[in-house]
């Protein structure tokens, strides 16, 4: 799909950018931008709209999440993650080259936790809960 037509959607919701690339959304619909290329490349679908998402500081991989997680690399590589523990992230943070933390959302339960991801291998860990008022949550 070319870029004008997504961008140009009154219904696109830009999530990150960088100068090679854009990440953002149509309703369900995840789409990363190549700015040089202009080509938009389908990404895959997420429930109720994705939350957020980032671009690396390399522009090697994205990370678009909300219900669940899609990473994508250059060349299209897709990789989607269903994770019941991960379910409803609204941040993400880049904390080195291939790894971010990642925050599920507190409000549905009172109760949300901040998660350690690596982008490479797929191994998650919890760092630790947290509730509305947490700093990392502000």
């Amino acid at each position: 799909m070319a870029i004008k037509t997504i961008i140009n959607d009154s219904n696109f919701h830009k999530l990150d950018e960088s100068p090679s690339l854009i990440i953002g959304y149509i309703y369900e619909q995840a789409y990363v931008i190549d700015r040089q290329t202009e080509v938009a490349t389908n990404i895959g679908d997420f429930y109720g709209d994705p939350t957020c998402g980032i671009i690396s500081l390399d522009n090697k991989w994205c990370l678009i999440a909300g219900a669940s997680l899609a990473i994508w690399k250059p060349g299209g590589q897709v990789i989607k993650i269903d994770d019941q523990y991960l379910y409803w992230v609204v941040k993400i943070t880049q904390v080195s080259p291939n790894e971010v933390q990642l925050l599920v959302d507190p409000s549905w339960s009172g109760q949300g936790s901040i998660w350690h991801f690596n982008i490479d291998t797929l191994e998650r860990f919890k760092i630790r809960d947290c509730n509305l008022n947490d700093e990392f949550y502000q």
